[in-house]
């Protein structure tokens, strides 16, 4: 992982640990590199392991990129395209490309938290809307042992699952 990226991803961790309450040892958060989850920290005295990643509407975040890559290019972006926007859809757009990714077997209890940055999803996701997809996934997906999902916008987490 880049050490800018994984630096940022610290701060939005530890803003989420105090949002969500959670009892954190600050200085044993440390970001960590595949096939391990992004970050590792105690919580409670427990090791826990967690998968950060951006919620991003797909079509919206590559049409950006091109956008970028033909500005630089040509020094003159192309026109937006029309797009359908849906945060169900991106949300569980995001559970989706996570369900693929190998971690190794000793990183457990392992969370999954996703986070709204107001880049690529805009914040303020309904949280029943959340709240249902979440039920639905962790029930499902069998690796995580909690889903989060977190509004670092306006520092709120939206929704949460845990296995019972």
């Amino acid at each position: 992982m880049l050490p800018k990226k994984a630096a940022a991803e610290r701060k939005v961790f530890r803003r989420f640990a105090k949002t969500a309450g959670l009892e954190l040892v600050p200085s044993s958060v440390r970001s960590r590199t595949s096939p391990c989850p992004d970050i590792s920290c105690r919580i409670n005295g427990v090791r826990r392991y967690f998968e950060l990643t951006r919620m991003a509407h797909r079509s919206f975040a590559n049409a950006v990129g091109r956008g970028l890559r033909q500005a630089k290019r040509t020094g003159v972006p192309p026109p937006p395209q029309a797009d359908i926007y849906d945060d169900r859809l991106a949300l569980r757009e995001t559970f989706a490309r996570k369900a693929t990714k190998r971690y190794d077997d000793a990183c457990s209890p392992l969370d999954l938290l996703i986070y709204i940055d107001g880049l690529f999803h805009p914040p303020r996701l309904r949280p029943e809307w959340a709240q249902a997809i979440l039920q639905k996934e962790g029930n499902r997906a069998s690796r995580w042992d909690r889903l989060w999902l977190y509004d670092a916008v306006y520092d709120k987490v939206i929704a949460r699952w845990a296995r019972e």
